[in-house]
């Protein structure tokens, strides 16, 4: 089971666990939860490239079965930055809702 947690509030990301649904290495909905993680990423990193976000808040951590990733924008960037990262969270809405049993969300 992989289990998501996004905090809007501090714009972070944590994906915990392994779906199930195949081999490791060709697990489709661990594929589809990892690429919506990396996109989450870098799209912390382009907020800090473009000056939207502040550098020394950047958390990119990946490991097997884990990430974390969060980013604190500059206050005037709040709300576009949000905006980025919540369309991306969609993606495991839509994960969560086609494959409950192996993929939860929870959003803080």
């Amino acid at each position: 089971m992989i289990n998501v947690t996004y905090d809007r509030m501090h714009h972070s990301l944590k994906v915990e666990g392994h779906a199930g649904a195949g081999l490791k290495g060709s697990d489709p909905i661990c594929a589809a939860a990892t690429i919506l993680a990396y996109t989450f990423a870098q799209s912390c990193i382009d907020a800090v490239e473009f000056k939207c976000a502040k550098p020394k808040s950047l958390l990119t951590r990946f490991e097997d079965g884990y990430a974390e990733i969060s980013v604190e924008p500059h206050k005037k960037y709040n709300e576009m930055v949000m905006s980025i990262l919540d369309s991306i969270v969609n993606g495991f809405v839509l994960l969560a809702k086609g494959y409950k049993e192996n993929l939860t969300l929870t959003v803080k």
